[in-house]
This record gives C-alpha cells, structure tokens and sequence, in this order.
C-alpha cells in the first residue's frame, strides 16, 4: 500500500472490506463516515478507493477540478442494461392513481405505499416517454424492472467478473427480463418511426434527433436512451416519493402543514403549472426526503490525472467515493441531521445550504439531468395526495433504508388511507399550524 495512505482499511485477504459492506452499507459508510478521518482509503477487493469526507473535498471533485473526474468505471457493471446512452401528463397519471386510492380507502383496503410510488412513477415515464398508459406493455416493463434492479445491484457489489455469469439461475432471469424490455422499447419505437402524424413527447424528440445523422447503431442509440430515461426517470423518483409519503405519515403536524398549504393554494381545483411556484412547502418536503434517502446515495468519479486532495495524493485512475448519505447527515453541518424537519429549505434557510454539503442529483461534470423533471414532478403528487388523504402507517412494521441502486424501503410500506374529508375537525385545526 502506498505510504500516504497508510491508515486505509484494508480489510481481509482479497475481499478488501466488501464484506463489511454487503452487510449493511448504510451502516458501514456512516461509521466511516463518524469514526475515520477527512479522506479514508479503503480496499474493495485488490483496489484502493478514497472516500471523501468534507465539503472542501467534495468541493475539490465537483467544482475546483471537475474536468479531472469522470464517471468510474464502477458505473459500466450497469452498463448491461442501461446502455450508454409534461406536467399535464403528471397530472393525469396522478389523478388516475387517486380515483384507485378513493376505492381503497371506502373500502378501508390497506395498500403497499412502495408499489404505488413505483407504479406512478413508471406511469408517468411511460407516458412523457411514448405517450402510453399503464397498459400490458406497462406492465413488462413493470415486472421486469422487479427482477433487473436487484440484479444491478448484485453485480455493483460483486467481487468478480464471475458475478455476471453466476449463478445461472439469476442471470438467465434478468437476461430474459431485459429482452422483454427491449421487445417493448423496439416494438414502440418502430411503431413511431412508421407513423405519419408522431406525438409530441420525448420519444419523438429523441427520433428527431437521431434522423439526422441515421447509421448503424441508431436503433440501439434510441433504446439506450429510453431505457436509461425510464429507470432514472422512475426508480428515484418513486423512491424518494415512498419515504416522502412514509415521513408525512410519522410527522402528523408536517403533514397538515403541508395540507394547509394544498388548501391555500389549490383549494378544489385541480393543479396547474402556474400552482408549482407556491407549493413552497410541498417543495420543501421532497427537499428534505432526498437529504435523508438520497436517491443517488453513493458516487464515484475517477481521476483522469495525478491530483491532491487535503494532503493526500490521488492517482490517475483512482476512484474517489461521494457518499450523499453520509454527507446529509453531518452534525457539522445539519442541525438535528437524523429529525425530518423540511423547514431546513424554507427559501430563507435554504440559500445558506452548501451546494457542497447537499448534494441529491450529483454534482460537477455529472449532475442528473432529470433534477427539473423531478422538482416539478413530486412537489405536484405530494400536493396532490396530501389535498385528499391522510395516510396511516398500519402499526407493527419496522421500515428501515436498504442501500440498493437508490435507498429503498427494506419491506413493503403499508398504509392505511384516510379521506380528509373524514378526519374530525382538521380542517379548523389547520389555524394551529405554523
């Protein structure tokens, strides 16, 4: 090991600390995070990677030298699915989702608050993308994501290039699920290439754009797009909305704040584009989900050239590690990190936030580019949902974060809904609320 980074954590033989890891690793980056100091060397298998641990380092990799960091080559153990590659919409797929929760709740129906967030998620994608509804082909791609993503997840963390072929059962399961899924996107975007009159959605725009320039691999172009649209495009923003709904339910006062707010600004009418830009406190709430469940939780760049980060010297072609869930949750720089307390991004409060500190759709060279989509996209469902129920947590479960692709809840959340409009005095209770 080289002499500067002496005081890394190798770990065992060969495995490095990957063990450490695939036990919990929310758990290992936070003692790490808690217990180690500004930049900890650690070993995953037979290379050293340096987990940065201040805002200054951040600072270093996604502003001071961006241009010296690309996307690690950790990301290409995904690349087997993911290739390389409005608001109306939104509305529809969420009011349709709510005429299904009506049924639940008359019928006192509990319901997997995951699942549904996954399903509105995948809904709107599916028809900002191609302009489809929750159909059969919905569905595929539905069911097949349920068997990629972990799938994803188990290569990231895999030791051994062995992991892509083993074992068998595993990977013949998600290699079908991907030729599902590329069925689909084929027989969709083959569909739009032939039709005379093409609406005007994001798949038409990526068609536009490939037309000029048609070649060999423009078919495979236009399915890595789609595909890459369709899990960033849903997976974290489903996610992110699960722990958004599951907070509301532990926080009653929170929750009818940000009903207050719904009351306000939408009163019976439905939401419309000009309503985001008051739906402050609806912003505020999603905002404070993704730093306690950050979507993109773990980030790793790679150097392209020799750098120096507080002292210690980073190599061309090291990897360094970003972890958001670390980094939210510094008693340095977060009062009550671990509380859920959406004040913290009231605008007055939330110009002082270091973009360094706080970081949910990555940063520098990288940042995601469907952060606008999911600022207008979940401030709206939250709104929404808040303005017709309340929901209870069904009592007897213990959800904690389960550090997959994205934090996802580590069970089902069930729920239990209530219409508004049946809670006892709530709404003369809403002059109480700050």
């Amino acid at each position: 090991m080289p002499e500067k980074i002496a005081n890394g954590i190798s770990g065992v033989p060969v495995l490095g600390i990957l063990p450490q890891i695939r036990k919990d690793p929310l758990r290992f980056y936070s003692a790490l995070s808690r217990d180690h100091g500004d930049i900890v060397p650690i070993r995953i298998g037979g290379e050293w990677l340096y987990f940065l641990n201040t805002k200054d380092h951040v600072k270093r990799v996604f502003q001071e030298n961006r241009d010296n960091y690309i996307k690690s080559k950790h990301y290409d153990r995904m690349r087997f699915f993911l290739g390389d590659g409005m608001f109306t919409t939104m509305r529809e797929a969420t009011d349709e989702m709510l005429s299904r929760w009506d049924t639940y709740a008359a019928g006192g129906q509990e319901i997997g608050l995951t699942s549904e967030a996954m399903r509105l998620a995948l809904d709107i994608a599916l028809r900002t993308m191609f302009g489809v509804r929750m159909t059969s082909q919905a569905k595929t791609i539905y069911d097949a994501l349920n068997v990629i993503l972990p799938e994803l997840e188990r290569r990231v963390w895999a030791i051994t290039p062995l992991a892509n072929w083993l074992p068998r059962a595993k990977v013949r399961a998600c290699n079908e699920a991907i030729q599902a899924i590329d069925r689909v996107v084929a027989d969709i975007i083959r569909q739009r290439l032939e039709a005379t009159d093409r609406p005007d959605d994001l798949l038409t725009m990526l068609i536009a754009a490939e037309e000029s320039q048609w070649g060999p691999q423009s078919m495979k172009r236009l399915r890595d797009q789609v595909v890459i649209f369709l899990v960033a495009g849903h997976e974290t923003t489903a996610t992110t909305l699960a722990w958004s709904w599951y907070s509301l339910s532990k926080y009653p006062l929170i929750d009818r704040r940000l009903f207050a707010e719904t009351q306000s600004v939408l009163g019976a009418g439905p939401t419309e584009m000009e309503d985001l830009k008051q739906l402050t406190y609806a912003r505020m709430v999603f905002e404070e989900t993704m730093r306690l469940y950050p979507p993109g939780w773990m980030l790793t760049r790679e150097a392209l050239e020799d750098d120096v980060i507080g002292g210690v010297a980073i190599p061309k072609g090291a990897t360094v590690m970003i972890c958001a869930h670390t980094m939210h949750r510094k008693p340095e720089y977060w009062d009550n990190p671990e509380g859920f307390d959406p004040s913290r991004f009231a605008p007055e409060r939330a110009k002082e936030i270091d973009s360094n500190v706080y970081f949910p759709f990555g940063g520098g060279n990288r940042t995601c580019i469907g952060s606008r989509f999911a600022m207008m996209e979940a401030p709206m469902i939250l709104a929404e949902t808040a303005r017709r129920f309340r929901l209870e947590l069904v009592t007897g479960q213990e959800i904690a974060p389960a550090a997959m692709i994205t934090i996802r809840p580590s069970e089902e959340i069930r729920m239990r809904l209530r219409l508004r409009d049946t809670v006892p005095d709530e709404r003369s209770d809403l002059r109480h609320v700050a």
